[in-house]
């Protein structure tokens, strides 16, 4: 429903949300494909609302869901850009100012 409701409304956010959170479902009851299916869609919106900037988040589930289907590389590969997007200093102001509020 809420991925209905985003596409009707064209709520890029609630879409990106909603994919994310099934991404992470999927994930979590070992279906990689479907992780990817949604993930990948997920990384997408994100990346048109920040233009041009994946989340840590994503790409943490992309790579665990490559992991799983065994193409290391790629899963390191993007784990390693997820844990430097979480260390870089923009995202932990973001982090401290979201926190104050």
């Amino acid at each position: 429903k809420a991925i209905e409701l985003g596409k009707s409304q064209k709520d890029t956010l609630l879409l990106a949300t909603s994919y994310i959170i099934l991404a992470e479902y999927f994930n979590s009851i070992g279906q990689p494909d479907s992780t990817l299916s949604y993930a990948e869609k997920a990384n997408a919106l994100q990346m048109f609302l920040t233009s041009g900037e994946p989340e840590a988040e994503t790409l943490a589930i992309l790579g665990t869901a490559y992991f799983k289907k065994g193409n290391y590389p790629l899963a390191v590969k993007l784990l390693h850009q997820s844990i430097q997007i979480k260390k870089s200093p923009r995202k932990m102001k973001h982090i401290i100012l979201a926190s104050l509020l």
